[in-house]
């Protein structure tokens, strides 16, 4: 299960700002973005069927690249993104510049406010922040999406949260492709099955061909070696199987395509990944041998 690491802070927001909005590097980081190239921005509009509009807001500050407050005090938390190093005391360049860009975009103007369907779930966390989506009014930016596309930001997983899910991993994947933001520090480089034990404990996200796959009391494996005792593997319970039905995908019959997963390395016969939601799997295109994998579409 994916965990967003500023749902556990207990600090209050007000006692955050002065990393961004007192912060000299700020200044020089809005300096710095004026002579940088305008980011990129997804194409199309995106689509927020699967979530409930809640209406327009209107935005009175940004206080970090993930949380803005709105006129009416309320506090709005975007989901499903981590920003690396941004719960440090110095959150580094890129998160302050990333920061400047969201105040220009959003600060002092109206955005449309998106959240999930389930009334009953998932629309706050445990600090009283309103948890979602959202999109400039003017220009139809989809804040999450313009960061993922840049590489500022990756795709954090949440049960609760996966409508976007789909159109997010795209957008990655083009970033990652072309080495933005963060996919251009080697740090961030995308695991394989060879050295997965290097994120052990922790959300990664890894590449590979799957060997064999076995059934075993109703789980699936995926297997990525031929010694399940030691190799990393996918488990994928019942209902993720169902989800990946849905998706016209066999987990059993997955055996020799190439994968990239998502989820949080643990120690179980090797490295393992327990397969949170369907989304977090995707099927690459197959290329020749010896051929770099590609990050997908």
């Amino acid at each position: 299960m994916g965990v967003c690491l500023l749902c556990l802070f207990s600090i209050p927001a007000v006692a955050q700002e002065g990393r961004f909005g007192d912060n000299p590097k700020a200044v020089a980081a809005d300096a710095k973005a004026q002579e940088t190239p305008a980011p990129a921005l997804p194409e199309k509009p995106a689509d927020f069927s699967e979530l409930r509009s809640q209406g327009l807001v209107l935005v009175d500050q940004v206080i970090d690249p993930l949380r803005i407050r709105l006129q009416d005090g309320r506090i709005i938390q975007l989901t499903g993104l981590e920003i690396p190093g941004l719960e440090a005391s110095d959150p580094g360049d890129q998160a302050t510049q990333t920061f400047e860009w969201l105040k220009k975009t959003v600060e002092k103007k109206q955005v449309t406010f998106y959240q999930t369907k389930h009334e009953s779930e998932g629309r706050r966390n445990r600090m009283g922040h309103y948890l979602g989506h959202i999109e400039t009014r003017e220009d139809k930016i989809w804040i999450q999406g313009a960061y993922l596309l840049n590489g500022w930001a990756h795709v954090q997983p949440s049960p609760l949260h996966t409508e976007m899910a789909t159109q997010m991993l795209n957008l990655q994947s083009r970033a990652m492709e072309n080495k933005r933001g963060l996919w251009a520090e080697e740090k961030q480089a995308v695991l394989n099955p060879d050295n997965a034990t290097e994120k052990m404990n922790s959300w990664a996200i890894v590449e590979g061909k799957i060997v064999k796959t076995a059934m075993s009391n109703n789980t699936v494996y995926l297997n990525f070696g031929d010694d399940w005792r030691k190799d990393f593997t996918i488990g994928v319970e019942p209902e993720i199987r169902r989800q990946l039905s849905k998706k016209q995908i066999s987990a059993i019959d997955l055996q020799g395509r190439h994968i990239r997963v998502y989820g949080w390395i643990e120690s179980y016969n090797g490295p393992f990944i327990k397969l949170s939601n369907a989304a977090w799997l995707e099927i690459l295109p197959e290329k020749a041998p010896d051929a770099k994998l590609s990050p997908g579409n």
